[in-house]
């Protein structure tokens, strides 16, 4: 697990060193800023933060309500055209966009294992959906979104998130198929537990001790011998009798 661990976090500090490093060239187009630089920053930050959050911030993340909602916000903040055009011109937006969405990352991290299947899978419907809205918007408007860019790149994004959008859903409803992971077995939901008594539980160890005692074993009818029709097979006694209860 350890090894696991650190092997992320390097990973993780890998794809921020890339998506800070390889700044300028995945600026300089719109559907590598978006499609490209934003995954990495968050992906980062997902690696980075692991798993589990720390002990200080989990009582403040029960269900995976408040990570979630930070991490919507960041993301509808920096998927609005003049925060993207800011960050071309503007130092303290970039230093913002660098910090905010490696946190999106690590609170997504953080939050969707502690949801409910049913609500994961709303969740991704919906991000799925957003993405062919935006896909939609930037090929279908004829004015430019983003200003720092030109038109056909605005068309390129778009085609873009709509690719991603088909592919995301096909790849959701693959999983949709196969229903949530198998859980270890067990009974179902529902069903009630029959406890055996101590006859049924160890009939054989039962009878065998009855036997090597010498005892009578109470049957509640009669006394059966082993030609008796009602004689049962097994390792119980060649003789029954029942002890009228006193």
């Amino acid at each position: 697990m350890r090894d696991e661990a650190a092997g992320g976090r390097a990973l993780g500090l890998l794809l921020l060193g890339l998506a800070i490093l390889a700044r300028g060239p995945l600026e300089s187009r719109l559907a590598t800023h978006l499609l490209v630089q934003f995954p990495l920053l968050s992906a980062a930050g997902a690696l980075l933060a692991g798993p589990k959050p720390p002990a200080a911030l989990a009582p403040w993340n029960r269900g995976g309500a408040t990570g979630l909602a930070l991490a919507a916000a960041i993301l509808a903040f920096w998927m609005l055209p003049r925060a993207i055009d800011a960050t071309l011109v503007s130092p303290v937006y970039e230093v913002a966009k660098l910090a905010s969405l490696p946190l999106a990352g690590a609170a997504l991290a953080w939050s969707l294992p502690a949801l409910p299947w049913l609500a994961r899978q709303l969740l991704a419907a919906q991000a799925i959906a957003m993405a062919a809205a935006l896909g939609w918007l930037y090929t279908a408007l004829p004015e430019r979104l983003c200003l720092r860019y030109l038109r056909r790149e605005q068309d390129v994004l778009g085609a873009g998130f709509l690719l991603l959008a088909l592919s995301a859903f096909l790849l959701w409803i693959g999983r949709l198929l196969r229903g949530p992971s198998a859980s270890p077995a067990g009974p179902r939901p529902g069903t009630r537990m029959r406890h055996p008594g101590p006859a049924q539980a160890a009939p054989g160890l039962l009878g065998s001790n009855a036997l090597a005692r010498g005892e009578k074993i109470r049957t509640g009818g009669t006394c059966s011998s082993p030609s008796s029709p009602t004689m049962r097979s097994g390792p119980w006694s060649s003789r029954r009798c029942a002890i009228p209860n006193s």
